[in-house]
């Protein structure tokens, strides 16, 4: 086993490791957002499903309007109307024309639409003041999707275009990859839960929240046991956990006297490395426990979050179909001095906007693996290459963990 992985060499490894989950479920489609297909979606319909107007005004046929002018206006009978919702019973002929409003289906016969705007009406007449084209203002049968077209690929993620297209052709569920199903063991005696009051030396134990938070981020179902510092109930709790598909833990694997996940990972099942080249978060822990993977994270919850989104984040979204397993990258300009970057690849917590025509980035203070609040606001993580030294102007490489902020 390699001392110290690169990122992309930890990242790669995990990975290969990863198998995509083969069970699929049907989810109600305001359920299934978020949510890797399972399989090819094809359409059992056309859409449109009938020929229909793109604007309220008369169906004609457009040989009647040739050469109609404001001046010299074409003049067709009106023979009926059809609403939105409503199915035309006649068809229009020569000389004739139809009121249709947006979306209603277009009567026989009819081979164009003409805007309200370019007519007038005159009793049961109506003036076309413009020539039309045979198609104008028609959406055709099948235009949009035509039946049996594959409308959206297996393992495309579901946001609320690709719910429209399934809703649109008529289905009210989706198949998708189920749920990965990942235990989060954290641990130390020195962690209190929120709420109660916080005895000497101790702190309270803000992994489970921020962690829980960025598990069920990824679509994956979670659930949370807290082991004291003992090694006995930690390999109990880990073998218990062989029966997930994930166990991700919060501290025990650096080298302190205290820390006894390492040791119970290994006795239990594999341990593929230990620590990572990466700035905040070295001791970062990757194997298999049974046939569960096992990663685990730094116990400072900064470092813990940062290594969450390089590491576990993807390899959750592989396990669950996803075909796109990365956050975006994108490269800005630093607004401030940052300094000497020390002997390891630092990720360091930034704020991501966009103005002046590009994109802009800066820290978001004290950058100390301690320094809980820096994550506060943090949409971005600046990629600081080791040993380089960055100053106010220079290109970065930045990867989006939230949605930027907009232009000021």
């Amino acid at each position: 086993m390699k001392d110290l992985l690169s990122v992309e060499e930890a990242q790669e490894l995990i990975l290969q490791s990863v198998q995509p989950l083969s069970e699929a479920v049907e989810m109600s489609l305001l359920e299934a957002e978020g949510r890797a297909l399972a399989e090819d979606i094809v359409s059992p319909v056309h859409i449109p499903p009938f020929d229909n107007a793109a604007v309220d005004g008369y169906a004609v046929i457009a040989e009647d309007t040739a050469g109609a002018s404001a001046q010299s206006p074409a003049r067709l009978r009106v023979v009926g109307a059809v609403n939105a919702g409503e199915v035309a019973h006649f068809a229009v002929g020569r000389g004739e024309a139809a009121r249709v409003m947006t979306g209603a289906p277009v009567p026989a016969g009819a081979d164009a639409m003409v805007m309200v705007e370019d007519t007038e009406q005159h009793g049961e007449e109506v003036w076309i003041k413009s020539p039309a084209r045979i198609g104008q203002h028609i959406r055709r049968q099948g235009e949009a999707v035509a039946q049996g077209e594959t409308v959206l690929r297996k393992g495309q993620s579901l946001g609320a275009g690709e719910i429209l297209v399934l809703a649109a052709i008529g289905r009210s569920t989706a198949p998708v990859v189920r749920p990965a199903r990942v235990c989060l063991l954290t641990t130390g005696d020195e962690l209190v839960e929120p709420g109660r009051p916080l005895p000497p030396g101790k702190i309270y134990n803000s992994n489970r929240y921020a962690l829980s938070v960025q598990v069920r981020e990824t679509g994956a179902q979670l659930e949370h046991l807290h082991i004291p510092d003992d090694p006995i109930i930690t390999r109990d709790a880990l073998t218990q956990a062989q029966a997930y598909d994930m166990v991700l833990t919060a501290g025990g694997v650096s080298v302190g006297e205290r820390d006894f996940v390492k040791q119970a990972v290994e006795s239990l099942g594999e341990l593929r490395f230990w620590r990572v080249a990466i700035k905040p978060g070295k001791p970062i822990a990757f194997g298999r426990v049974g046939q569960a993977l096992f990663v685990g994270l730094p116990g400072n919850p900064v470092s813990a979050m940062v290594t969450f989104e390089l590491f576990v984040r993807p390899a959750l979204r592989k396990m669950m179909g996803h075909r796109v397993l990365f956050r975006p990258r994108v490269q800005a300009v630093l607004e401030h001095d940052i300094g000497a970057i020390g002997s390891r690849r630092e990720y360091i917590r930034g704020q991501l906007r966009w103005g002046e025509g590009r994109w802009l980035v800066r820290s978001t203070g004290a950058q100390e693996s301690g320094m809980v609040a820096s994550m506060v606001g943090a949409n971005a993580l600046i990629v600081a290459p080791a040993r380089s030294e960055l100053r106010r102007g220079d290109t970065v490489d930045v990867l989006m963990i939230d949605l930027p902020l907009g232009s000021e």
